[in-house]
Formats: C-alpha cells, structure tokens, sequence
C-alpha cells in the first residue's frame, strides 16, 4: 500500500464478529425476504423458494471467489481494490465507478424502503421526511468508531434473526399446505392460479439474488478488522451463509403456512397477510417496526460501505489532490473516514426527496451484477497469470466458483432490459475515459508508477 500517516491508516478495531455483523446487516434478512417478497410472489408464486434457491447456489459461487480474492487483497476497497491489483487501474475505475452509481443511489433507496415500514407508526409525516430522518440517523452513526458501529448493526442483526426464528417456528405449527405447492408450484395471472413455469422462476431468480447481496461488504471493513486476511477473506461465505439459511427456511415453512396460497399470492402486503395468520392482526405494527428497523440497519451497512470505497480511492489518488487528501481523512477520535461518510451521507439525504426517480432506477440492477461479472473475472484471470502468489485462502474446487459466478452473473444480465444494459455501458465508459485522461495523471502525481499503465509499485 501507499505510505501513510496516523490522520489516514485504519486502525484494527473490530473482530471477525463485528465484520460479519457489519456485512449480514447490509444483506439484512428480513429486507431480503419482506421487501421483495411482493415482487417474487407475484412473478414466480409459491415456485419463490426454487428461485432464491437457484440463487443461493449462484451466491455462494460468487462468494467463494470474493473470500479467496479478498484475502490475498485485504484491502478496504474490497471488489475495487482487487481489480485494481488483478485487471489494471483502467478496470479498477470502472468497478470504482459501479460502487460510485451505487453510492449516489442506494442509500437513500434503501432508507426510503425503510421508511415504507415506518409509514403506519408516524402517518403524518411523508415519505421523504421520513427517508430524510432514517438517512439522517444513519448518517450520524456512520461517523461513530467502527467497534461501535459494529455493535450496533450486531444488536439489530441478532434482532433479525431471532424475528426469523420466530416466523419459522411459528409456521411448523400453523401448517395448512403440503409439499405440493413446490413440487407443483403455482403463480397468479390476470386473478387466476396458474401453474408456475421454470420460465417464471429462473425470471425471479434474480430478484431474488438482491435479497443476498451485500455480503461483499465484510471486505471493505478488512483494514479495520483484527484478524488474518484468510479469516477476513472467509468472512464473507460466512456472510452470505447466514443471509441465505434465514431466508430459505423461513420461506420455506411461512409458505406451508399461509392458509390460502390464492389470498397470499393476490395479497398488497403478503408481509401483513402472514403476520396475521401467524400471530393474529395486530402483529402487523410489530412486523412493520421490525421490518423498518432492519433496513436502516441495511442503510448504515450501505454507507459504511460506500464511505470505504471512496476512502480508498483517495488513497489512491484517482481524484484531484486537494480532493483526494480529503477524502482520505479519518477522525482522530473515532477513525471514521468522517469526509467520506459526509459525502455519502450528504448525497443520501438529498436524493430522499425524489423518492419517485430512484423507485425507477432499473439499470441499478444491472449495475449490482456487473460486480459478480468482475469478480469472476478477475478471479480466473489470477488463477491462470498469477499462479506463483501465495494464497492464503483457496476456494474449493478449483475453477468451479468464479466459473459458477461468471455464468449466473451472464445470465441475470441477460434477464435485464437492453435500455438498462445500455445506460449502465454508457456510464462504465465514461468512468474508464475519465481514468485515462484524469485519474491516471492525479495518480501519477502522488505515485512513482511502473511500466503496467498505472499500477502502483508499491501496493
């Protein structure tokens, strides 16, 4: 790595516990399930539990490949440091360039979602006054010491899955159908059942790989977790194991539950639906505050990530200089990357008042998987050029992961629009003209650079 000083080194403050806690919380299981569930019920019906099973196989591929990759590049940049390292700084931008699309976006989309949930608790306040508060709060903890931070997700992330224990123990005693809806799986269309065709449920396949992804994220906090990189690498599939099994089970068994899959798949909230024939009507309010709680939660993992990214980035100098040395810095007191957190902070609480533009945003799903694309790139092309590195942690099964998250990642990019595929090649490009014509010359200010266009001697 660059050289630095104490105003911009991470210092080591959580466990492998709190990285863990950090990433499920940006995954957020019950988001994972209750956010999406309208969408995958309504493509796929009862075949949802095939499709977030196809996705699971998909996930793990992909997060395999990040373990090994991340711990051989531990570094808080995590996907954009990697393919820095692996495909060049050319590469490493425009993966530098997903997180940024990501980063102006998401947050506040994903506060807005948590603001949907607490809508019913505080009917008079809007939704965007309610987004701008959950930003807000999210913004103000971000700045606060990672062991805190980590501490807080934890106690929400316990929270999370002792509510998805609970629906899952609920529903084995509440059960009203059998088998069959899986084995036949059944769907809604124009108000009838139908039977749910493969069709359906490879479409729905890749919503449901949303409601896992984020589990990339334990390698962004890796400067700052005290432990080996094949630890911090393997944080990862811990991740993602955790987000699938209390998701899976418990749709699983809340399916089997649902006395009427007719009312359940026409239901506008199949989240009260359930709730209420689990726990009667008035168990809505509780599941609406959980919900909501869950995904600011999901939105402080969204922006401790985020800030990270742009943290590195700056450190790496891709920006001009007096922007760069800002960015870069942390709090003494804390060791937030505290300019980071701001801009990212700043960015989310203005995009809430445009709640209608960001429910529209459908390239961002391509913009997630690009991501799975480039780290299964960048994984196989180390495995075949890089094969003298040491590795401190190898993924099972040789070529079969990143192979696994090549293909899965291909396919979910065939499944989106071609105008969502063409904005998000349109913004990639700008991102690598910007680093050849920019970026590499900020760098090559700070760095003595070698013949590889870029690539840092030192790092």
């Amino acid at each position: 790595m660059a050289a630095n000083n104490n105003n911009t080194t991470f210092k080591r403050n959580i466990g492998t516990a709190g990285q863990i806690f950090i990433a499920v919380a940006t995954i957020s299981p019950v988001a994972g399930v209750f956010v999406n569930i309208q969408g995958t019920l309504g493509v796929a019906g009862t075949g949802m539990l095939w499709a977030y099973l196809l996705a699971a196989i998909i996930t793990w591929g992909v997060a395999f490949t990040y373990s090994e990759m991340g711990a051989m590049y531990p570094y808080s940049g995590g996907l954009y440091s990697i393919a820095r390292n692996v495909l060049g700084p050319t590469l490493g931008f425009v993966v530098l360039m997903d997180y940024l699309i990501q980063a102006v976006f998401m947050p506040a989309t994903i506060a807005l979602g948590a603001a949907q949930y607490f809508a019913p608790l505080f009917p008079s306040l809007s939704l965007s006054a309610l987004g701008f508060i959950v930003m807000l709060i999210v913004t103000i903890i971000a700045l606060l010491s990672i062991s805190l931070e980590a501490k807080f997700t934890g106690f929400f992330v316990v929270l999370e899955i002792l509510l998805m224990t609970a629906l899952t123990v609920s529903s084995i005693f509440h059960m009203h159908q059998n088998l069959s809806i899986y084995t036949h799986p059944t769907a809604l269309s124009s108000g009838h059942d139908v039977a749910a065709t493969w069709g359906l449920v490879i479409t729905t396949t890749a919503i449901a790989l949303f409601s896992y992804n984020g589990y990339d994220s334990a390698l962004n906090v890796s400067e700052e977790t005290n432990a080996t990189p094949r630890k911090i690498g393997l944080g990862v599939v811990k991740a993602a194991t955790i987000a699938i099994v209390f998701q899976i089970i418990p749709i699983f068994f809340m399916l089997l539950a649902t006395p009427s899959v007719s009312q359940l798949l026409s239901s506008k909230d199949p989240l009260s639906f359930l709730g209420a024939t689990l726990f009667g009507t008035n168990a809505s309010v509780i599941f609406d505050a959980a919900a909501g709680f869950a995904i600011l939660n999901s939105t402080l993992g969204v922006t401790i990530q985020f800030s990270r990214i742009l943290y590195s980035s700056a450190r790496d100098h891709v920006w001009p200089s007096a922007m760069s040395n800002a960015l870069q810095k942390l709090q003494p007191k804390t060791g937030s990357p505290y300019v980071a957190v701001l801009v990212v902070g700043i960015i989310g609480l203005v995009m809430t008042f445009f709640s209608s533009f960001l429910f529209d945003l459908a390239f961002i799903g391509v913009i997630v998987v690009a991501l799975y694309f480039f780290i299964a790139i960048a994984a196989i092309v180390s495995k075949i050029r890089d094969r003298t590195i040491e590795r401190t942690y190898k993924a099972p099964l040789g070529y079969l992961f990143p192979l696994l998250a090549l293909i899965g990642s291909v396919f979910v990019l065939t499944q989106q629009s071609g105008k969502s595929l063409l904005i998000s090649l349109i913004l990639f490009v700008i991102g690598a003209v910007y680093y050849l014509t920019l970026g590499r010359v900020f760098a090559r200010k700070a760095y003595s650079l070698d013949s590889h266009d870029g690539i840092r001697t030192n790092m």
